[in-house]
């Protein structure tokens, strides 16, 4: 314990925290004085007191009176995060998702393509009864995880109920690495343009996208949508190398600055990068952020792509993760990003800000962006955060990064409200539970699926009478809500079909379908004369 809260108070201090004020700071007492203090708590208190949860306790109030994003993670948390972005752990190959009962059960959303439980014979739909021979109704999805998961090459004995025909299945299923790629989905759009969809920057985030760039070259890509919205970041050398793959040599990516030295560098590109010279359309929006701004701005500030969809988060703090004994782990900032033309991307914050209000304020500036054009925001920005580019355009700092052209990407009401209340999953899972285990024989391809399967009028009039009749209330009834749903019959056709081809193929299979009514994709295509400007297209 001791030694936890050692290792904690140097990386804290050394980043700065210090106690007392108008005096100068001198680490050595500052750790006297609390190790005195927990020492007398510890020892003296009129109760037991538990020296875990002081210790967690004080960490977590050191790290609240710094900025938003220094943070503190629990041992649960940090095998999370290790999963994340280690593209991989050892597992059984399914996703599923807890189904309200009595009493509740857990279902498979999804099998992986080539997965163990997929050669086992485990289907979408299937609901968990047993796991080793103990029950599986009713479990939390941590502990769902923890009996699933296991030594590569272990077998787990799996037992469901089969919706479709009311049967009990029972398949052993033998462990293996399960791969959780970063890119969702690359496929070509037209006949000349490729669209890559990045869902966070993990340990091989680079080399899946110069597989999905090579894939799409030899399908004849001659210009690209690199798709980065809710990409909440991740590695900062991944962003570096796949900013490198669009810049040419010896241009800065982005830089770093501290108090530190050793923690102060600039990150520039190399020769030899695939896709140097041709078109490219970035998309972004509020939860773009930390790696994805950098690689944005990047592109942005080099000329080198147009930037489109909605101002990015504005996360452009570098953290140092120190993990601590028992497992859990510390994320202390120790510098600041900024753009190759000199804009900070973080977002400013008052020191020890609440957490609530940091994010208010950042919902509260994403408001005030919607429905303003490009040129009054501009206005509005002083000059000191006004920086040029090397063909001469303005782009603004003050945090996150704003594009070139402003698209809102907001749904229809019904449909927010639809997928408020998750009716849209609803239906599909007992969709796939009538028709799923049949289904794919006439459908045996996400390709196929795709670009042949379509709702019929009475799939579509079931789907919209439940929902109806699920939103009814609040000034509304029933069929005024059908009246509503029926006005965006096209977008909700393409929800329910991408939901359908997530559970029935994969996530990916979703994102071409997704993106047949995706309002922002859309209006970015229309851009393409911009994007050709700032390419480096041979004369």
């Amino acid at each position: 314990m001791r030694l936890r809260l050692a290792v904690f108070l140097s990386v804290c201090l050394a980043a700065g925290a210090a106690i007392g004020a108008g005096r100068t700071p001198d680490p050595s007492s500052a750790l006297d004085a609390l190790r005195t203090a927990f020492l007398t708590i510890t020892n003296r208190y009129v109760e037991d007191a538990d020296p875990e949860r002081l210790t967690e306790s004080a960490i977590r109030s050191m790290l609240a009176r710094l900025d938003p994003h220094s943070t503190y993670l629990t041992a649960a948390q940090m095998e999370r995060v290790r999963d994340e972005f280690s593209a991989g752990f050892e597992g059984v190959g399914i996703s599923f998702e807890t189904i309200s009962g009595p009493p509740d059960t857990v279902g498979v959303v999804s099998v992986l393509p080539g997965g163990p439980s997929e050669a086992a014979g485990v289907l979408t739909g299937d609901r968990f009864l047993t796991i080793d021979g103990r029950s599986a109704i009713g479990l939390r999805d941590s502990a769902l995880v923890r009996r699933l998961r296991g030594a590569r090459g272990s077998d787990v004995q799996l037992t469901f109920l089969r919706p479709s025909t009311r049967d009990t299945v029972r398949f052993t299923v033998t462990r293996d690495r399960i791969p959780l790629r970063s890119v969702d989905a690359s496929y070509m759009i037209d006949e000349r343009t490729g669209y890559v969809k990045m869902a966070r920057f993990a340990r091989t985030t680079a080399g899946e996208m110069i597989a999905a760039l090579a894939s799409l070259r030899g399908q004849g890509m001659e210009r690209l949508v690199l798709d980065l919205r809710g990409n909440g970041g991740g590695y900062r050398d991944q962003a570096v190398r796949v900013a490198d793959e669009f810049l040419r040599d010896g241009l800065v990516v982005v830089s770093q600055r501290s108090r530190v030295a050793a923690n102060t560098a600039v990150f520039r590109s190399s020769a030899g990068g695939r896709f140097e010279a041709e078109p490219v359309v970035v998309l972004v929006d509020g939860s773009s952020a930390s790696a994805s701004e950098i690689l944005a701005g990047a592109l942005q500030d080099h000329d080198r792509a147009l930037v489109v969809g909605a101002r990015t988060f504005g996360k452009g703090l570098v953290q140092e993760q120190r993990e601590l004994v028992d497992g859990s782990a510390v994320r202390v900032t120790i510098a600041r990003f900024y753009t190759p033309s000199g804009r900070l991307i973080q977002t400013p914050y008052a020191q020890g800000s609440k957490i609530d209000a940091y994010y208010t304020a950042k919902r509260a500036r994403q408001a005030r962006d919607r429905g303003v054009t490009l040129e009054s925001l501009l206005s509005e920005v002083p000059d000191s955060l006004k920086y040029r580019t090397p063909r001469g355009r303005t782009v603004i700092g003050g945090g996150g990064i704003l594009p070139d052209v402003l698209i809102e990407d907001s749904l229809a009401a019904p449909i927010q409200a639809v997928l408020r209340r998750s009716l849209e999953t609803r239906w599909v899972r007992s969709w796939v539970d009538a028709h799923g285990s049949t289904f794919r024989a006439g459908y045996p391809t996400a390709e196929a699926f795709r670009t042949r399967f379509r709702l019929d009028d009475a799939d579509y009039a079931r789907f919209a009478d439940y929902a109806a009749a699920a939103l009814a209330g609040a000034g509304k009834d029933a069929a005024t809500w059908r009246a509503d749903l029926d006005r965006h019959r096209p977008e909700l056709d393409g929800l329910l079909r991408a939901r359908l081809a997530t559970r029935l193929y994969s996530r990916e299979a979703a994102q071409p379908i997704y993106n047949e009514t995706d309002r922002v994709l859309r209006a970015a295509l229309l851009h393409w004369s911009e994007a050709e400007a700032l390419a480096n297209l041979p004369e």
